[in-house]
């Protein structure tokens, strides 16, 4: 199934469960990041909302999607440069 934006959508993007109640899923990211990503992307087959401190950080795991919002639409979606400190 792949995934579009062509309407703008108030379905639910589900949060990531795993996330420590100050850091976040930041201290799981930092130990083993690949594992992470791949957990994700099994669990989310397309898109999840995961806590690094206090910002919160969308992941997709669907190229379709993925492309569509950092090509297609990318002036749609904001990109905080916090992200970057913490990552």
């Amino acid at each position: 199934m792949t995934a579009t934006l062509e309407q703008p959508t108030t379905l639910p993007v589900p949060d990531y469960p795993g996330s420590n109640l100050i850091w976040g899923a930041g201290r799981e990211f930092s130990g083993d990041p690949v594992a992470l990503l791949l957990r994700l992307m099994h669990d989310y087959p397309q898109m999840v909302r995961m806590r690094f401190g206090p910002f919160y950080v969308y992941a997709t795991s669907d190229a379709d999607l993925t492309k569509e919002v950092l090509v297609t639409r990318n002036r749609n979606f904001k990109r905080s440069d916090n992200i970057r400190t913490i990552l």
